[in-house]
Order: structure tokens, then sequence, then C-alpha cells
């Protein structure tokens, strides 16, 4: 088969040479220059002119390498992040038609079968079932093409049942000039082993109704010859395949014949089927022609076969064996195709798989790329939930801490204004309460234990000794004249603790006095004013501190010095 490979090898390098190469020639650089510009053209072109485009490279041109590339680039967009619906029906008919293409022009049914299978699962997945029709369609003759090996009517007829399902699924989408290409696939394969019968009402149906393209005519006349024959008018037939054949004649593409060789072969099979032999082997010879012109080695294979069997049948040894001979080296040919294609087919090929392996590529970095991102952002916004947690934590801790304050000047207001009572209620007395000689040891009686508590409660408040380091029990005794134990049980019954935790609450009410008195304390540091009220551990003062106002010395400070700016 002919090909512009010069144009191809160009087009194919699009993928090395776009991820860099070592220095070039001037006229190398000028290649890979248009070879860039192609790539990128292919790349940005809308999804309907791409496919368009592919078609006209086979069509019209019969460049399949250069539409090889089209549909490459058409397919490799399923490997977009969020495709759209454009880009779904593009790559979903770029990997049908590279499946058609793998098939007719390079012979590799593998990679046939496996693009037009990931087609057939594109397309269900995304939704796309206006081109299903066309995919089952080929998928049809795939299998077809697989009866080479297992060459029996059960297989055949497993064949044209795919080529029911994609007439039905074409009719029920109404794709009208999808419907002859169906019809007549299934038609000519019916008729290979008399099963005309099987599609009968399916010819009928279609033939029914109205033609929507006039090009599509030698097909509907090809189902018409097959109907035809199916109900035994075997003139009729061979007139309707013949004005089939003229009705393309002179055309010269891929397509044409294709068609060509399926109506001379079915002609073929009538005319021997009748005993026109003669006539047979002359429309034979036509089209052996027709599919050497064409490289359509499949068609070959059939007409060695028909002719075989014809031969073998009628006990004419000698010819029967020229055409087994034929057949036999046709079918090696088929089987072996892949491994005979030429070395620039190999090498396109190759390049073809490094394009689509290069977009999967790029597909699956971007797709990490973006993980990645999603994986930051939701870093990020957990981030700032956290933040903004602490945030209003750190908002109702600030009001918590200016409440606690707050609570702390009430109770020192409310502590100096029962101390001015109190010595107010001490004034109006006749005569101070006096301390008894030193450890008397008698049993106390209610008034003494009342004048007790009144000279307790003086040295408390009025003594300096209360913030000396060294100040206990053993001293306040002292000071109100009175046995240590009896001190140690008014203290208890009265406030309700013992004298240390007493101790501990004038100290730290003291020291938040003189935290608040800036003028005359605010040169002093906390350990300075700890040690100022009897408390020489800055550890045992922050502890005694927080279980008393509920916040720690600094946090206390800080507040107050906020209260005196």
């Amino acid at each position: 088969m002919m090909r512009k490979m010069s144009f191809c090898a160009l087009c194919l390098g699009v993928c090395t040479l776009l991820l860099g190469a070592p220095a070039l020639s001037s006229a190398q650089q000028g290649r890979r220059d248009v070879v860039v510009s192609l790539a990128e053209r292919l790349r940005t072109m809308p999804g309907s002119e791409l496919i368009d485009l592919g078609l006209h490279y086979i069509n019209d041109l019969s460049e399949p390498d250069s539409a090889m590339l089209c549909f490459t680039a058409a397919a490799n967009r399923r490997f977009l992040p969020h495709p759209d619906s454009a880009d779904v029906a593009t790559f979903v008919n770029g990997l049908n038609l590279m499946g058609l293409a793998y098939k007719d022009f390079y012979g590799d049914y593998q990679k046939s079968f496996a693009a037009l299978l990931q087609a057939e699962q594109e397309a269900e997945r995304h939704g796309c079932t206006h081109i299903l029709p066309k995919i089952h369609n080929n998928l049809a003759a795939i299998d077809n093409l697989n009866t080479i090996v297992d060459h029996s009517d059960a297989s055949i007829m497993r064949v044209v049942n795919m080529y029911k399902k994609a007439y039905y699924e074409a009719r029920q989408m109404e794709l009208a000039d999808w419907l002859p290409v169906v019809c007549s696939n299934m038609a000519v394969t019916a008729m290979s082993i008399n099963a005309v019968d099987s599609v009968k009402a399916e010819l009928q149906s279609f033939l029914g109704m109205k033609p929507q393209d006039a090009a599509q005519t030698h097909r509907r006349l090809l189902c018409r010859g097959v109907l035809a024959y199916g109900e035994g008018h075997f003139d009729d037939a061979l007139q309707l395949f013949r004005q089939s054949c003229d009705s393309v004649r002179g055309e010269n593409t891929k397509t044409t014949s294709t068609h060509l060789i399926s109506a001379h072969n079915m002609m073929v099979q009538l005319l021997l089927s009748i005993g026109r032999e003669r006539e047979a082997l002359a429309e034979a010879d036509s089209l052996i022609a027709i599919a050497r012109t064409f490289g359509n080695n499949v068609g070959l294979l059939d007409i060695y076969e028909m002719l075989y069997n014809h031969f073998s049948a009628k006990g004419d040894e000698a010819a029967a064996t020229r055409y087994e001979l034929l057949y036999l080296r046709q079918k090696d040919i088929i089987m072996n195709q892949c491994k005979l294609a030429d070395i620039g087919q190999i090498r396109f090929l190759n390049d073809i798989e490094q394009m689509s392996q290069e977009a999967r590529d790029l597909a699956r970095r971007h797709a990490l790329q973006t993980n990645v991102l999603y994986a930051v952002v939701a870093f990020l916004l957990v981030i700032v939930c956290m933040l903004l947690l602490l945030f209003r934590q750190y908002r109702q801790l600030k009001a918590k801490n200016r409440q606690l304050y707050q609570n702390s000047l009430d109770e020192l207001a409310r502590h100096e204004e029962e101390v001015r009572q109190r010595e107010a209620d001490m004034q109006r007395q006749a005569a101070p309460p006096q301390p008894r000689a030193k450890y008397q040891n008698h049993v106390m009686a209610p008034g003494e234990r009342e004048e007790l508590l009144h000279r307790i409660f003086l040295v408390m408040e009025r003594s300096a000794d209360v913030y000396a380091p060294s100040f206990s029990l053993q001293r306040l005794a002292e000071l109100v004249g009175e046995n240590p134990n009896y001190v140690s049980q008014v203290i208890n019954e009265h406030y309700g603790r013992n004298f240390n935790a007493l101790l501990s609450e004038y100290r730290v009410k003291e020291a938040c006095r003189r935290i608040n008195d800036e003028a005359a304390y605010g040169h002093m540091t906390l350990e300075g004013i700890a040690l100022s009220v009897g408390i020489k551990s800055r550890t045992n003062f922050s502890v005694v501190f927080k279980q008393q106002t509920g916040l720690t010395p600094s946090e206390y400070m800080r507040l107050a010095r906020q209260r005196q700016a």
C-alpha cells in the first residue's frame, strides 16, 4: 500500500521533538517548527473539525497515517481533567475511528479490538450512546475476522446478531445515515452462510423506510439483492448486485473497494449456487483484481475459500488444490500481517502509542497535581478552622480573664468595706479587746472566743508581721496573747479554713492590692511583690494566686496595667 511516509514521519516526530532534543541543524530545526505547529493545531482544533480532518485524509486523500494522527489526537482528549460533552463525543469517536483504521489500514486486529472495546466502555460510561451503533458495527467486523480461525456457521451467526444489535440501536437513536451501513453488513454476513431468513424482518423494515441519503443507494441495492436471494429470486438478486456495483464504480476509495468486493463476492456465491460457473469465475477474477489493488486480504481469503469449496464439492481436485493453496497462503498472510508490517509502519504505530502514553502520563501528572492541590487546600482549611477556633477560644479566655480580674477587684472592695465596718464596730465598744496573760490555760467562754476573733482580725488586717516570710501560727498566738491551739480552733470555726490557708488568702489579697497600686509598686517585679507579702517561692506564689483569683500573677498584672493605661 502506497503512503506518503515522508509527511507522516514528520508528523509522528511530534512527541519526541516536543519533549526536547539535542542541537539541531537548520533544516532539522525548520522541520521541527513545522511539527510543533502541526501538533499545536491538532491539539487546539475543535473536536468535530479534528474528526472531519481525519476522515478527509482517509476518504479523499488516501493518507491513513495522517488520519491516524488526527484520530489519536482526538482519542487522547479522554485524558482531559474535566471533559465536557463535546470532548466526550470527540474522544469516543476518535477511539472508534482508531479501531477502524487499525483494522482496515494496518491489519493490527488486536489494537483495533482494544480501541473499539475502550470506545464502547467510554461511550457507555459517559452516556455517549449515539456512537454505540458505529462501535458495535466495527466490533462485529472484527469478530467476523475471527471466523478465519473458527469458520463455523455458529461463529458467523454470532457476528450477524451483533450487526442486528447495532441495527436496532441505530433505529432507536434515529441514525438514518448509519442504518444502511449496518444493514448492508448484516445482510452480506447472513448471506455468506445462507441465513438470510434470520435478517429478513430487519431488511424489509429498512427497505420500507424512505431513503435519507442518495450516497447510500448502493447499500440499499445490496440489501434488496440479499433479500431477493433469500426469497429465491436469483436473477433479480444478480441484477441488484450489479446495479449496486455500477452505482459506485469509478470511485477510488478504500470504502468503495470494500463494497465492490462484497457485491462481487455475493454475485460469485449466487452464480455458483445456480450453476453458472463461467460467469462466477469472471466475477471472481474481477473481485481478485480489486482486492489486490486495494490490499484487501480478507476479500481474497473469502473468494479463495468459496472457490475451493466449490471445486472440492464438484470433484475437480486440481482446481480445488490450487484454490486451497491460495486460501492457506492468504490466511497465513492475514494471521501474520502485524508481524510482517514494514519498518515504517511499525515505527509509525509505536509513535502513535507513544503519543497516547504521553497523554496518559500528562493526565496522571495533572491528576496528581490536582490531588495535591486539593490536599493542600484541605490542609489550609483545617488550619484556618483551627486558627478560628483558637482565636475564638482566645477571645473567650480574654473575656473570662477580664471577668476574673473584675471579680478580684470587687472582692477587694468588699473586703475593704468589711474591714471598715468591723473597725467602726470595734470603736463603738467601751474598751478595745485586750489580750490575756500569755498562754493562760483555761477553757474559753463564748465572749472570750469573740474577743479572740477580734484580736486575730486586727492582727491580720493591721500588722506588718503578716507579710513577713517567717510569720506563723505561733507568732499570731503571741500577738493576740492566746494559746496557739485556741487561735487555730477559732480560725477554723470562723473562717472555715486553717491558718495557712487564711494566711495565703491575706497575702494574695495584699499582692493584688500592690499590683493594682502602680504608683507605689509599679517598679517592682512579680517576684518582688511575692517576696514583699511573705511568699519566697515564685512557683508557690503562682499556685496560690491562681487558686484564689483564677488568674496567673502575670495575667493579673497585664490586666491591671491595661486598666490603668
